[in-house]
């Protein structure tokens, strides 16, 4: 249990009441900091049982019950005067929200995306240079959310069966990570610095531990809507050996990029979320999330997000650097059909990123300097 007041000078903007906001909000406000709670028109309906009751109960690892902080609905006034924007949304919403939030960025803000995917502070960072946002803030996106958490459904509860002990984090451009870190470490001190937002996105492991049992298991998906356990029955020996497999393309695409990745069940072990690593199999069986329930439809972010905003940006590296990733082109075709939409043309791609046709010197020297 970690219960912490204290109060602090800093003016958090929370964007999205998902599992991940909820957890946010309350470890923020536990704190001692002053948050405002933004959702998108979308999904606003995250907030009612929030504005019903007043209040936001956090169980688990973190413990307590809060008075709703500020609840705003218009994103001007979300951020206006926010000193540190926490992004905790669906990677979908990237794009628009950079739109939304473009006119009213102001000074040194840090907008910081919990997780990015692959590139997410990279489509920030060209959507607000074609908006013409004045220089001054500082963009930054982690490999994963500080939390492994969900909400008590019918509750304006959420319940934190984990405060990762390491995440990964970067600045863009990466010659801020110092001054960043020297913030950002007070609000997490779990966080942990990487050279650059693409090394963070390249330890992203929801594109291998959730793709593969939702393409091997879509059949159970459909006919379970949810009644079953999602890993403990989806993960077998030989489905854990193909994400192995993907996990070993991954590391590859990284290579060709200069970009040094250690396999997923190392890192996964540093965070607190399996008790074994020996094998895929082995690291399932001791997750947190064993006997979690599944998708209740193949219109789930582990399909919707984590192959467009996942493994097609990777995809694209490596066809962009002539690196063989055949399972993670078949797992994107297959999940494409799964989901009836091309995930080759509506994920992220270079280009949206502003990388395309970069040497991994200029990228290097981008990813470093923004320029």
């Amino acid at each position: 249990m970690r219960v912490v007041e204290s109060m602090n000078k800093e003016k958090i903007t929370i964007i999205g009441a998902g599992h991940g906001g909820y957890s946010a909000t309350a470890d923020m406000i536990l704190k001692g900091y002053d948050v405002t709670l933004y959702e998108l028109p979308e999904y606003r309906e995250n907030l009612f049982p929030l504005i019903k009751t007043g209040k936001l109960r956090v169980t688990g690892e973190i413990q307590g019950i809060v008075d709703i902080p500020k609840i705003e609905i218009e994103i001007n006034k979300a951020i206006e005067f926010a000193t540190i924007i926490l992004i905790i949304t669906h990677g979908g919403t990237h794009r628009k929200l950079a739109e939304m939030m473009a006119p009213f960025i102001k000074g040194e803000q840090i907008i910081v995306l919990l997780p990015g995917y692959t590139g997410g502070a990279l489509c920030f960072e060209q959507i607000f240079k074609q908006k013409g946002v004045k220089k001054g803030y500082t963009l930054a996106e982690a490999n994963t959310l500080p939390y492994a958490c969900r909400k008590i459904t019918g509750e304006p509860a959420v319940h934190v069966k984990l405060y990762l002990k390491k995440f990964l984090i970067s600045a863009f451009p990466a010659v801020k990570n110092d001054e960043f870190l020297s913030v950002f470490q007070k609000l997490y001190p779990n966080a942990h610095k990487v050279e650059n937002v693409l090394e963070t996105g390249f330890n992203n492991g929801n594109p291998v531990l959730n793709v593969v049992p939702c393409v091997f298991n879509a059949g159970r998906i459909e006919y379970a809507k949810g009644e079953y356990q999602h890993f403990q029955e989806g993960v077998t020996p030989s489905v854990a050996r193909v994400m192995g497999e993907l996990d070993l393309e991954r590391i590859g695409v990284g290579k060709s990029l200069g970009i040094k990745l250690v396999p997923y069940l190392e890192r996964v072990m540093e965070t607190g979320y399996v008790q074994s690593n020996a094998s895929w199999y082995e690291a399932i069986q001791t997750s947190l999330h064993l006997t979690a329930k599944g998708p209740d439809s193949l219109q789930h972010r582990y399909l919707t997000e984590d192959v467009p905003y996942g493994l097609t940006p990777w995809y694209h590296f490596a066809k962009d650097r002539n690196i063989d990733v055949k399972l993670m082109e078949s797992l994107i075709q297959l999940a494409s059909a799964l989901s009836d939409e091309n995930y080759f043309e509506t994920g992220r791609t270079l280009e949206e990123m502003g990388i395309n046709d970069m040497t991994n010197h200029e990228l290097n020297q981008f990813l470093l300097y923004g320029s």
